[in-house]
């Protein structure tokens, strides 16, 4: 069985649980974003940008350093039209050039 895991989802519905540790062979689809880790009259998920909530960023590249490299990744974010601007898609790029470096650092210190 392969699985779409969605990493905002999972740390909102379960937050500080492993983030990956129970489903990482089984994934083939991986939704990126972030969120302060609770549910609020039902609605907790903010699908914000990488590092702007409170996902614990080295535990995801711990997590991702894990699992094997042929993944998709898809990145997830809620914005109001009004955002969707270049200065919105560069900080998201920013947010996952950080996310790769760091997986790339703990892939080589395995």
């Amino acid at each position: 069985m392969k699985i779409c895991f969605d990493c905002g989802h999972y740390h909102c519905l379960t937050p500080g649980a492993p983030l990956i540790k129970d489903f990482g062979d089984k994934i083939e689809v991986l939704h990126l974003h972030d969120n302060h880790g609770e549910i609020k009259n039902g609605t907790g998920d903010e699908h914000l940008i990488l590092g702007n909530g409170n996902l614990n960023l080295e535990d995801l590249a711990n997590d991702l350093a894990q699992i094997k490299d042929d993944i998709v990744l898809c990145a997830e974010y809620r914005i109001a039209a009004e955002e969707c601007n270049k200065e919105f898609f560069d900080k998201a790029k920013q947010s996952l050039d950080r996310l790769e470096q760091l997986i790339l650092i703990r892939k080589k210190n395995r």
